[in-house]
């Protein structure tokens, strides 16, 4: 079981460029409390950063953790960098910068003695809390199975393909699914047209799509992350479909 929230500092190690406005952010745990990796993968923290340009914002933000708890050398987090004073702080941090934050936090995490598929669902950035489940399911070596689907508007826009591709081969039970909405906006790598440069699945995931993938659909334990819209959308589609309110989990993810 994880620790109760309190407070706690992490140093600032790295960061990378993992999509066309997404970066991953390194946090380091030496010399700070070793507990502060006892977390359930999918539950997040508050991080507080020196703001000097305020723009009415604030100086925090709840952000989820994208590394699994077995991962003890870093604590990643993944974000959107937009144009606040918060995200502009936290592009320019520093290396070896404390950094304070406070949790853990959130009760939508991985159920992992479930024995019915667990589907993922998710829009963009709302993949994090989902790599993080999945990162601990090949860890520990579970047999449950898990599907994620998640959408990106352009290919540029993904993340973690190549690290989810690999869960996947060494997993059997875990299937990943990436949906492209407008493939016709990714950038041409070849000479074919731009929406040709896209060979997987195309446009938002629907009823088609989730039957297309998950065994019993009806039968399945679903997750869904994203901006609230999305979270809404797939909600009222899962319903449609005629899962039971009790088997959908959501969470939404605010850009700010």
């Amino acid at each position: 079981m994880p620790s109760s929230a309190k407070e706690f500092y992490l140093t600032f190690i790295k960061k990378e460029q993992v999509a066309k406005d997404a970066y991953a952010f390194y946090f380091s745990a030496k010399g700070g409390p070793g507990s502060a990796w006892d977390f359930l993968p999918g539950q997040y923290i508050h991080m507080y950063l020196p703001v000097t340009n305020d723009d009415g914002r604030g100086d925090s933000r709840m952000l989820t953790i994208a590394s699994s708890p077995f991962e003890k050398q870093y604590m990643v987090f993944i974000t959107r960098i937009i144009q606040s004073a918060f995200k502009k702080t936290l592009l320019n941090l520093s290396f070896q910068t404390k950094v304070k934050f406070y949790g853990p936090s959130g009760g939508f995490v991985l159920n992992e003695n479930e024995t019915r598929e667990q589907v993922f669902l998710a829009g963009g950035i709302g993949i994090t809390p989902f790599f993080s489940m999945l990162s601990y399911i090949d860890k520990k070596k579970l047999t449950l199975k898990a599907t994620l689907m998640v959408s990106f508007s352009t290919v540029e826009d993904i993340i973690y393909k190549k690290e989810l591709e690999d869960l996947e081969r060494r997993n059997p039970n875990i299937k990943i699914i990436y949906t492209i909405t407008h493939p016709e906006e990714s950038r041409p790598k070849d000479d074919r047209p731009l929406a040709e440069n896209w060979d997987g699945e195309k446009g938002r995931i629907s009823k088609e799509l989730i039957a297309k993938y998950v065994n019993k659909p009806l039968d399945s334990l679903y997750y869904i992350v994203g901006p609230p819209n999305m979270v809404d959308a797939m909600h009222d589609i899962v319903s449609e479909m005629g899962v039971a309110s009790k088997d959908i989990l959501t969470e939404n993810f605010v850009g700010y």
